[in-house]
C-alpha cells in the first residue's frame, strides 16, 4: 500500500487535478492521499507571528488547514472519499477506492505539537498506522535521481526538521516525486516500476 502526500506547493498548480485524476483512477484499495497544508497553513503561520498563540494551537490549526486542503481534492476529483478517521480510511480502501485524510484537530495523536512536524512527517505517521510499504512525497520542485539523505534535505528546507529521526525509526520505503511525475504515478503504485528518487535516512 501507498501513502502518497500531495504538497500545499501543488494547491494551485495546473498539474493538482491531474494528480487527483490519475490517483483516483490507479490507486483503488491501494493508495491514501494526505494533504500538504498550503496556502491554509500559511495562513496559521501568519495568524501565530501577530498574535503570539501557542504551538500546541497552531498545530491543531495546522491539522484542520490540511483538511481543508483534502477537501479542496475532494471537491475537485469526486472520485476521492474524504476519510477523517484511520478506521474510516480502511473501510474506503477496502471497498477499493481512494481515501483523502481530512484531519481534526486531535487527529494524529502522539505527534508532537510543533511546527518542526509538518505534513510530511504527518504523512510519514499516516503511512506507519495504515501499514503501508512506500510513501511518496509530491512536491514543486522536481528532484535529481538517486539517494538523496533526509538529512541533508533537512538542511535545504525540503524536509521538515522531525522527518529525518522519524524515517529512522520505520521501515516505510519514502520517495520524492516532481510536479509532473502524475504521468507515472499507474505504474508506480501498481508496484511495476519504483520512483527514480529515494529518501533516506
Amino acid at each position: 500500500m501507498w501513502v502518497v502526500k500531495i504538497g500545499g506547493s501543488l494547491a494551485y498548480a495546473a498539474e493538482l487535478p491531474a494528480w487527483l485524476a490519475a490517483l483516483a483512477l490507479h490507486g483503488g484499495g491501494r493508495v491514501v492521499i494526505v494533504p500538504g497544508g498550503g496556502p491554509f497553513a500559511d495562513l496559521v503561520r501568519r495568524a501565530q507571528a501577530h498574535q503570539g498563540y501557542a504551538d500546541a494551537s497552531a498545530h491543531a490549526m495546522a491539522l484542520l488547514a490540511m483538511a481543508q486542503y483534502g477537501l479542496m481534492m475532494a471537491g475537485i476529483e469526486g472520485r476521492l472519499v474524504a476519510a477523517a478517521r484511520l478506521s474510516q480510511i480502511r473501510k474506503v480502501l477496502a471497498a477499493g477506492r481512494v481515501p483523502v485524510w481530512i484531519p481534526g484537530p486531535d487527529g494524529a495523536p502522539g505527534v508532537r505539537a510543533s511546527w518542526e512536524v509538518s505534513s510530511d512527517s504527518l504523512a510519514l505517521w499516516v503511512a506507519g498506522q495504515m501499514g503501508a510499504t512506500d510513501l511518496a512525497l509530491v512536491k514543486s520542485r522536481a528532484p535529481s535521481p538517486g539517494v538523496h539523505r533526509a538529512p541533508d534535505l533537512c538542511t535545504q528546507g525540503a524536509l521538515d526538521a522531525a522527518f529525518p529521526g522519524a524515517l529512522a525509526c520505520t521501515a516505510v520505503e519514502t520517495w520524492w516525486l516532481g510536479r509532473t511525475d502524475h504521468r507515472a504515478i499507474g505504474p508506480i503504485v501498481r508496484d511495476a516500476v519504483r520512483p527514480a528518487t529515494r529518501i533516506a535516512s
